[in-house]
């Protein structure tokens, strides 16, 4: 008689066993080939529910919680900054950006030692790798009669990469948008000009606020001088005592 020889099981068939007895809940198929289990020698064709493989795809809680948490709400935060210099009748305020507020005031203090600080909000982008635009013609609260409100570059937007690049090599300067202000010699004494950034999750509006500036030739930074008084009869003598 001849001795039965077992004959020993395909490899496919032993890496699915491993896979089943490591993880028995989930059942996998692959492009819709049927899944085969030997027993005593024999093929047997393994039938899988298609319900139950679409429930086995479906993500799960935990996984929709974690794509939650990278969204809008959990959005970083950035600091924005205005600061203004003034250019001869002209005020130049700028605004710009950062994701820490040190690194801007260092910015500034180092390369703009004149400019003044006026304000910092803070905020966070309404959407990834988007931007933050400065809307100028937002209706305004308080007259502005006589004053020249002119970003330096339109659309006045700033960038989220710009804003996350600044500090890296290639990226020295923060990304900014500088408006220039005049106000011309009728205007309204002060101004206060509403200016709204629009793509921020919550809203934020800077006030641009300045006041006109009255030039009077009579005081100077030296201060002023009276009139000089001459005495004719006392000149006349010292023109005779000389001749």
């Amino acid at each position: 008689e001849r001795e039965s020889q077992e004959q020993p099981e395909p490899l496919e068939i032993q890496q699915q066993k491993e896979r089943q007895e490591k993880d028995p809940v989930h059942v996998e198929t692959t492009k819709g080939k049927e899944d085969k289990e030997q027993i005593d020698g024999n093929d047997v064709l393994v039938y899988t529910p298609p319900v139950a493989a679409e429930v086995l795809n479906k993500p799960t809680t935990e996984a929709k919680d974690e794509v939650q948490s990278t969204g809008v709400m959990k959005g970083v935060t950035y600091a924005g900054m205005v600061y203004y210099e003034e250019k001869g009748a002209k005020d130049l305020f700028t605004f710009t950006a950062a994701k820490k507020l040190d690194a801007l005031i260092e910015f500034i203090k180092k390369e703009y030692p004149q400019a003044k600080r006026e304000l910092n909000v803070y905020f966070r982008i309404a959407s990834p790798y988007g931007f933050i635009e400065l809307k100028f013609d937002a209706p305004q609260d308080e007259p502005f009669t006589g004053w020249s409100i002119k970003p330096r570059m339109t659309p006045c937007k700033v960038y989220q990469d710009d804003i996350n690049n600044f500090g890296d090599k290639d990226y020295p300067l923060p990304p900014s948008c500088p408006i220039s202000v005049y106000g011309s010699p009728d205007a309204v004494p002060t101004l206060n000009y509403s200016v709204p950034l629009e793509g921020v999750v919550r809203p934020v509006t800077l006030v641009i606020q300045a006041s006109l500036r009255t030039t009077n030739t009579a005081s100077s930074t030296r201060g002023a001088s009276p009139p000089a008084t001459v005495n004719l009869d006392r000149a006349k003598k010292i023109i005779n005592d000389v001749l």
